[in-house]
């Protein structure tokens, strides 16, 4: 299932992201789980994507890893990619820490953020996290 999906891991920690393309596998997700280090470098991906398309694939959706030193920017980029035509409708998951405060949250979920969840404590819990977000993004992604 999946096959054509492409999703787009936005984490500063590798090992982050080879869990969470290795969950994503774990639930039958046979797309491309492509993965950057920092906010920059996925905001380039996105933009390089609207202008080639056939070298950086736009993805289905978007999935970052917050960490707390970097509100504003995390901020800035979930405004950014709502503003922009093309992916104002890209679902956006976003793995909150426990010390993410509830005024923080709810001003992300102000923009738009289809999933807002709590980071995994356990490899067997981000399966289950990553397979409940592909099934929400499934009513909002279109598959090609």
């Amino acid at each position: 299932m999946y096959e054509e999906w492409r999703v787009l891991h936005i984490d500063e920690n590798e090992d982050e992201s080879r869990q969470f393309c290795r969950a994503l596998e774990m639930n039958h997700f046979a797309g491309q789980c492509e993965t950057v280090r920092t906010i920059v470098e996925g905001r380039a991906w996105l933009e390089e994507a609207l202008i080639m398309p056939r070298i950086k694939p736009r993805p289905d959706i978007v999935v970052l890893s917050w960490h707390a030193e970097r509100d504003d920017e995390v901020l800035d980029f979930a405004r950014w990619l709502r503003a922009q035509p093309q992916y104002r409708e890209l679902p956006m998951g976003v793995w909150v820490g426990p010390e993410t405060p509830a005024s923080t949250r709810e001003r992300v979920r102000s923009l738009e953020i289809i999933d807002l969840v709590n980071k995994p404590e356990t490899f067997e819990e981000l399966v289950e996290q990553t397979d409940e977000m592909l099934q929400r993004c499934t009513s909002r992604c279109v598959a090609r």
